[in-house]
């Protein structure tokens, strides 16, 4: 089953969103349960910014519409070129229960709960346009 992507982009907001996002990239593929909860996993408020320690990076949201608890999300950040196209991709993992995680990260995430990510793009490429598109790439359940 493919999911279609949806380009992910806008301002702050206090509130959980309700647009959709996709499986791509390089991660393993999920099994058929997995990859029909990708679309329940929402990503919203994305913007391209600084840190508080003056760090380029993509900051956004998710949410967990489905009726699942999470112990795992991967998302993957593309970084755009003039082209719209992507020039850099990163993975990151907004929830990961494990025995070495700590903070927010390191919680499962409950139906019907929104947690906020951070990912560092330091390393992206000069002809990166500051435009992302985010994506869910992966989701373990608890």
């Amino acid at each position: 089953m493919e999911i279609i992507p949806q380009r992910v982009s806008g301002g702050k907001a206090s509130h959980c969103p309700t647009t959709a996002s996709s499986k791509e990239g390089e991660s393993p593929r999920p099994g058929p349960v997995e990859a029909a909860y990708l679309s329940k996993v929402l990503v919203s408020h994305v913007t391209v910014g600084k840190s508080v320690l003056d760090e380029t990076g993509a900051f956004g949201e998710i949410k967990n519409t489905g009726d699942r608890t999470l112990k795992e999300v991967e998302i993957t950040v593309y970084c755009l070129g003039a082209d719209g196209k992507p020039v850099f991709e990163k993975t990151y993992d907004p929830v990961l229960v494990s025995g070495l995680s700590f903070g927010d990260s390191g919680q499962p995430l409950k139906p019907g709960y929104c947690r906020q990510f951070g990912v560092k793009l330091y390393d992206a490429p000069s002809d990166w346009n500051r435009k992302v598109d985010v994506k869910v790439t992966k989701v373990e359940f608890q």
